[in-house]
């Protein structure tokens, strides 16, 4: 059966969110939570003011989320669907 796999990893990366310090979060689908996993530092300005330039500079971001996939946890299963199972999950996100 498909699903449960969990892939898709979820890294919001916080500059201002009421009630969260800015930083890097991973979210944990299990568990329905956040935990942070680094502060604010210039790797993570750096990738707000990036995202700020990406968008045409229209305003800076106050949450960027970032998608991982986790490939191999696809492919020892489902090996020649896997890569088009990740687009569609990441569709439906």
């Amino acid at each position: 059966p498909f699903g449960a796999m969990y892939e898709l990893e979820i890294y919001p990366v916080v500059n201002r969110c009421e009630g969260l310090e800015a930083g890097v979060y991973h979210y944990q689908p299990l568990e329905h939570c956040l935990y942070q996993i680094s502060g604010l530092n210039p790797e993570v300005e750096a990738l707000i003011e990036d995202s700020h330039k990406s968008s045409g500079k229209q305003d800076t971001p106050q949450v960027l989320l970032v998608i991982t996939a986790r490939f191999g946890r696809l492919f020892w299963k489902y090996e020649s669907i896997a890569y088009g199972l990740i687009l569609k999950h990441v569709g439906v996100l």
